[in-house]
């Protein structure tokens, strides 16, 4: 019988001078998968015939529709889908091996044993082509020994049938003796099969239909037996996780042939339990505690979550007892013990299904980068960095500006500004207004010699020329008396996350958020000890573990703003703070550490640096006390800061918005303030940077997204995706329209994707922004950018980039038919007009072949 290649599943190679053992997956599953008219639903059971010839010609005469006329090579593993049974809601898989080729024998019992038997619900193997029943049983005992590589539930282990023939080449005592040896051997073939049967077939002279018709009856029997019990135990598997999990154990024998496959644990691949998942937890049951929150109300909510995160959308449903035991059984008991160590330790799985909380926020898109603005400190030289946000919303429009950024970060007088327009969402024009009446009234002195030995009388009493009672009023007016930091503002939607920097004692440098994000650098106040995560940043965040000791806003807009000489520090109930822009100069770093942080597999499409005024070098220092105050005033310089950023960034990614001054302006200097207006908008290149500011953050609201897998024809892959737009395009096509021309390109670095009109592209059923683009790459790992060119002048990349499209499938959860942490986003707003679904199943039978055809070669 002639060898059939287009049918092998799985093959092994040893390459002769190193021992080396290669297993290479064909694809050939996922090929099969693809005839099927709906794998996501479709539930596939798998019978494994071992043999030669007497498995050849059973599989001829129980799969008659298959045409099977050859036989694959010996140690194999060949893999038809039984054609009668394609529209079935359980089609039939079925493999088949010959693996007598004795200097294989091990690997292959190995691949039989650890892998193949994983997935099989009926294991046939014939003994008429096996030399001796000693040797039949002598196969078997390797596979008992070498045992299951599932752990749990062994009743989902193979059912195995020894077929053997009336007139087969070994007498019926001989079959008596097999008999009585495999019962003899029950305990130890348990490890490996749930049951074991001898099935008689019929000799020959029966016709070979009316001689197969019992065997294929009794598989059929066998494998409806094992359908019963995979529905019974949730373990009936789709056939997308089928092909998911088989690859993956594939992966996994080839690496470690001991190592047992857990089904649960494998299915979270790329979605694991977070690593501050105890963390949170033992947090989460102190505060239940000490509000004396009932125990049956603390652990439902828990085991809500539980399932909420065991069970995204596309997750198998596994067996909850067994995915709390894998998953999350050890966590629980270890927060029980910490916070409930006087209770019985146990856990309530109860789910609540009427809690309709609402809730608007705004996320960022999957694929979409992060736009990340910084504002310097410099007293009441922010009037500077607030003309340049002024400057900013009106080429913007109708845009919010808030909107328009991600990660927002401020020192100083820049954490009063980022605290009011980003955090409480305030018009750029009332934060100028409420900024210059604010630097006015904080400001007021008398510039007679009796007001400056007032001010300096003041100093050596209270070691700050300013009295704190007034700023702390005035700060109230404008941030609330009561609000905290970390909470709700009124009358927002949250979107934009906010840092705003202080320093404490031991010059440690300190930041206050609005969010949490990795809890790795949270210290509950300056007093606790370091995390490790401080030797990495060289800075902690301050998140109490008291909700009653959140900072309040106006308590951070004080910290950050308390100058040393003008200011004493704010005593907070989690330390002592002083002026940010100490420690934080140019605040836009820590934007983008702080977007890692957020965001760590995102890039940074642009980030704005505002400035307060570069001031005139002196030409010459006269003394060393003069060139002492140089060098400190050069290491507070966010100008310089930003030079030095520069370096490690492109021309795109980072921009500086800043004025030129005439004289140096003391930060208490209020007067000054419409001389830095008229220095700003004076100064040559600020309209230019004006603009190319607004089009930076107009056209990072273009991304990207994969439509359907790539695909690989002819030596290139092809890719199909759309472009969106995250903010309202029609006001986003409309404030690019006044800037520029309203035709726009899409292109690669390579070929133009598409030429268009701004205004077009619109869905006719939602009203948002799809524009669909097609290209090829040589590789889907490749890396590539894709950019708009605007007016022919103007070329920036979207939001993004530089990607590869493997980037691109990991995220968007293509390769991941076990669901994702996020749900699949169900916030999002899913149109069917416009949404393409990637649904394997969805695909044409003949259709291009996705990645999963190609062979994927694994070294053990």
């Amino acid at each position: 019988m002639a060898s059939c290649e287009h049918v092998v599943c799985l093959r092994h190679v040893e390459n002769e001078r190193t021992g080396e053992i290669i297993l290479e997956d064909t694809g050939r599953l996922w090929r099969v998968i693809q005839e099927l008219p709906n794998p996501s639903t479709q539930t596939p059971q798998l019978a494994l015939f071992i043999g030669t010839n007497a498995k050849d010609t059973a599989l001829k005469n129980i799969f008659p529709q298959n045409n099977i006329s050859r036989r694959g090579e010996k140690g194999n593993i060949n893999l038809r889908l039984q054609t009668d049974s394609i529209n079935h809601d359980a089609p039939l898989f079925f493999a088949d091996s010959s693996p007598w080729k004795p200097s294989l024998y091990t690997v292959i019992d190995i691949l039989y044993a650890r892998l193949l038997f994983l997935f099989s619900d009926v294991i046939c193997v014939f003994a008429d082509d096996f030399s001796s029943v000693q040797a039949v049983l002598l196969r078997l005992m390797t596979w008992a020994e070498i045992g299951s590589a599932m752990p749990i539930l062994p009743e989902l282990r193979p059912r195995l049938l020894v077929v053997v023939s009336e007139d087969g080449p070994h007498d019926a005592s001989q079959y008596e003796e097999l008999q009585n040896m495999l019962q003899s051997y029950t305990i130890q073939l348990k490890n490996t099969f749930s049951a074991v049967k001898i099935f008689q077939l019929a000799g020959t002279y029966l016709s070979p239909l009316a001689r197969y018709q019992r065997l294929q009856l009794e598989i059929r029997s066998q494998t409806q037996q094992m359908f019963d019990i995979r529905q019974r135990t949730h373990m009936l598997l789709s056939a997308l996780h089928f092909a998911s999990l088989f690859v993956k154990a594939v992966e996994q024998t080839a690496q470690s042939t001991s190592q047992d496959f857990n089904f649960i644990t494998v299915s979270r691949i790329r979605n694991e339990v977070g690593s501050d998942y105890l963390e949170h937890l033992q947090t989460f049951l102190e505060l239940a505690r000490r509000h004396k929150t009932p125990y049956d109300s603390v652990a439902s909510f828990i085991a809500s979550s539980i399932i909420m995160d065991a069970y995204p959308p596309r997750m198998h449903r596994f067996p909850i007892e067994h995915v709390f035991n894998v998953l999350y059984r050890e966590h629980c008991y270890r927060a029980l013990e910490t916070s409930y160590n006087d209770m019985e330790k146990r856990i309530k799985l109860q789910c609540i299904l009427d809690d309709h909380g609402k809730l608007t926020v705004d996320l960022k898109p999957k694929t979409a980068g992060i736009r990340a603005i910084g504002v310097d400190g410099g007293g009441s030289r922010g009037a500077t960095s607030l003309e340049f946000l002024e400057g900013l919303q009106k080429l913007l429009h109708h845009l919010p500006l808030h909107e328009m950024v991600d990660i927002s970060c401020g020192s100083s007088s820049g954490g009063m500004i980022v605290l009011a327009k980003f955090h409480l969402q305030l018009p750029v024009e009332r934060c100028i207004k409420v900024f210059e009446s604010f630097a006015i009234r904080c400001f007021k002195r008398s510039k007679s010699l009796l007001g400056f030995i007032k001010s300096a009388l003041n100093y050596v009493v209270t070691d700050a020329i300013y009295d704190e009672t007034l700023i702390e009023s005035l700060m109230k007016e404008i941030y609330g008396s009561s609000s905290t930091f970390f909470g709700h503002a009124s009358n927002t939607v949250p979107g934009t996350r906010v840092a705003v920097t202080a320093m404490t004692h031991g010059s440690l440098r300190t930041i206050f958020t609005n969010y949490n994000a990795s809890a790795k650098i949270h210290q509950d106040s300056v007093g606790s000890s370091l995390t490790p995560r401080f030797q990495d940043t060289g800075y902690i965040a301050i998140r109490p573990k008291e909700i009653n000791e959140e900072p309040l806003i106006w308590e951070v807009a004080r910290a950050t703003s308390a100058a040393p000489v003008f200011f004493k520090p704010v005593k907070m109930n989690t330390g002592d703070f002083w002026d940010g822009a100490l420690g934080f100069p140019n605040p836009t770093e820590l934007a983008s550490w702080e977007a890692y942080r957020l965001w760590p597999e995102s890039v940074v499409d642009v980030a704005i640096s505002l400035g307060t005024g570069e001031e005139p070098k002196p030409p010459r220092s006269t003394n060393s006390r003069s060139r002492l105050l140089d060098a400190f005033n050069l290491l507070l310089d966010g100008q310089l800061q930003y030079m030095n950023m520069k370096g490690a960034s492109s021309d795109q990614e980072l921009l500086r918005l800043n004025s030129r001054l005439a004289r140096a302006i003391r930060l208490d200097d209020a007067e000054s303030i419409q001389e830095q207006r008229h220095y700003m908008h004076h100064y040559p290149p600020t309209r230019q940077n004006l603009i190319e500011a607004a089009t930076a953050l107009l056209v990072s609201n273009f991304y990207f997204q994969l439509d359907r897998p790539v695909m690989y024809n002819l030596g290139v892959y092809y890719c199909e995706g759309s472009i969106h737009c995250r903010g309202d395009y029609h006001q986003v096509a409309h404030a690019l329209s006044e800037l520029y021309s309203p035709q726009i390109e899409f292109l690669t670095n390579t070929e133009i994707l598409s030429i268009c009109d701004l205004g077009q592209d619109i869905c006719a059923v939602c009203h948002r922004y799809r524009k669909e683009v097609s290209f090829t790459v040589r590789h889907p790992t490749d890396s590539i950018t894709i950019s708009m060119r605007i007016d022919s002048r103007v070329t920036r990349k979207i939001s993004g980039f530089p990607r590869s499209m493997s980037w691109f499938q990991q995220h968007q959860g293509f390769n991941n038919h076990f669901g994702t942490s996020s749900h699949d986003a169900p916030g999002e707003i899913r149109c069917l007009g416009c949404t393409k679904h990637s649904d394997l199943g969805a695909q044409k039978r003949k259709g291009n072949p996705s990645l999963y055809r190609y062979p994927k070669r694994i070294k053990h």
